[in-house]
Parts: structure tokens; sequence; C-alpha cells
């Protein structure tokens, strides 16, 4: 009786994980909605406020390439700039939970002064990505955000890197 049972959980358990049913990101165009609050870090860090639009493809449930657009508000100069940036992330899992990894480069320039070039800028991610609907997905972590700023004083121009890390939250649709 005893081996009768344990024959009849085990071929329980290990059809019932035949039979699971994986819930990830399904692959299609996809467009991703992101904000924060970064805080400062470093003796030129500036606490901002972040946006990002990103439309790109997600190739299977773990991986997804898109281009975005974003608006950044530095607090303490009152500069909005507008960076243009490839994104990558790397989904860990093909279920409804999954972490992930983002990595976002590309380039920045200012809203309010001609659109002249701000520099570089990287924001790499973890987080974790909570699927709730077909393609509809919402998604949280922490990031690090690092801009590169140049800019003139007398007839000496200066090249700083602005870094902040913060909270974001974010819906992909």
């Amino acid at each position: 009786m005893r081996k009768i049972l344990i024959t009849v959980l085990l071929s329980f358990s290990i059809l019932s994980s035949y039979g699971q049913r994986r819930e990830g990101l399904k692959a299609g165009f996809t467009g991703i909605m992101e904000t924060s609050y970064l805080f400062k870090q470093g003796p030129y860090g500036i606490d901002r406020f972040k946006l990002n639009l990103i439309n790109g493809y997600q190739f299977n449930p773990y991986v997804y390439l898109g281009v975005g657009v974003g608006y950044r508000y530095y607090f303490n100069s009152s500069i909005p700039i507008i960076p243009i940036f490839g994104d990558l992330r790397v989904y860990v899992l093909n279920n409804k939970y999954s972490p992930f990894i983002s990595f976002a480069a590309g380039y920045s320039y200012y809203l309010l002064n001609d659109f002249k070039e701000v520099g570089p800028m990287i924001n790499p991610k973890i987080g974790l990505c909570i699927k709730q609907y077909e393609k509809t997905s919402i998604q949280f972590g922490f990031e690090f955000e690092a801009q590169s700023i140049s800019y003139r004083y007398s007839r000496m121009v200066f090249e700083k890197k602005s870094v902040a890390i913060g909270v974001f939250v974010g819906i992909t649709y």
C-alpha cells in the first residue's frame, strides 16, 4: 500500500509539472511607459524626475529590444533634458512573475536650448515584471543612471558625470 501511494504521488507530481502553463510575456510589438524619481549620488549628482516611452519587440518570453525617448527634469538646475536611447531587457523566467535586468544607453539633448547636445547617458536596471493580461504587465525595481553633462564657464568647457539611483515603476502595453 505504501509503495502504491508513493508511486501515485510521484506520478501526480511529474504529470502536474508537465501541465504547468507558461504565463510569461508573449512575442510581438510592445510599448513600455515608466517613471521614477532618482536621488543624486556623488559631487555632481542632481535629483531628477524621469519619464520614458519605449517601443520595441518582444522576441520571446526572455528578450526585449526597443528604442525610447524620455524626459528628465533636473530639480537643482531646472534643466529639462530629452534622452534618445536603445533599451535591452532580459527576463529570467517565463512565468507570471519574472525578475529582469535592463540596460539602456543613448544620447541626451537640452529641451529648451535649441536641442543642443548634452552627452551620453546609461541606465542599467534590475526589477520584477508581473504579467497582468496577454501583453500587459507591471514592472518595478531599482535603477542607476549616469548622464554626461558638459557646460561652459567663461572660455573653458567642463564635462562632468551626473549620477543618480532610484526606484522605477512601469507598465507594458
